[in-house]
């Protein structure tokens, strides 16, 4: 058997899959919906190799999480008002492991996929062409974020793209 089956074969494995899938859903999925700023698109990439079963099986579970979640707490620029609050926008996105044209370092496969070439299709907050910045972090179905991930992310990028003397705008 050659080498890159073994590591598929490995790589896919039902158990595996269960498994990390499982971490997904008990620490990432969680750590993300819980954000205290819900005012960003999160993109899942998944292998378009994966096993049907298994993507199906993952976008159950963020849709069902999504549904049964209650985003209540105070809207966005009021101090006494309580209210539904938007969640954020969720998007399972297929990527070709063996096609290297796509670099996750880079943002082209957004902007085509979900910016440029997203008319007329609802791709959620991050296809209206009003953002000057896209923002990405990468974590992996075990790890956790902070709940004000987002939020500090967002004041800093804010912070340093108005301030003209910042250290991140020197080229």
């Amino acid at each position: 058997m050659k080498t890159t089956q073994k590591k598929t074969n490995k790589l896919f494995s039902p158990t595996r899959l269960d498994k990390r899938i499982s971490y997904f859903k008990k620490f990432c999925l969680p750590s993300i919906l819980n954000q205290t700023n819900k005012n960003f698109t999160w993109i899942i990439a998944i292998d378009k190799y994966m096993p049907e079963k298994h993507k199906l099986k993952m976008s159950q579970i963020v849709n069902n999480e999504l549904k049964n979640r209650k985003y209540i707490g105070r809207m966005r620029g009021s101090r006494r008002n309580k209210g539904r609050i938007k969640p954020p926008t969720v998007i399972i996105h297929e990527w070709d492991s063996k096609d290297k044209e796509i670099n996750f370092g880079r943002l082209r496969w957004i902007r085509e996929k979900y910016i440029t070439l997203s008319e007329g299709v609802d791709t959620g907050d991050i296809s209206d062409n009003k953002y000057k910045y896209i923002i990405t972090t990468r974590i992996d179905d075990d790890d956790c974020l902070h709940r004000d991930f987002v939020n500090m992310i967002q004041n800093y990028v804010q912070l340093t793209s108005s301030n003209p003397k910042s250290p991140s705008r020197i080229k």
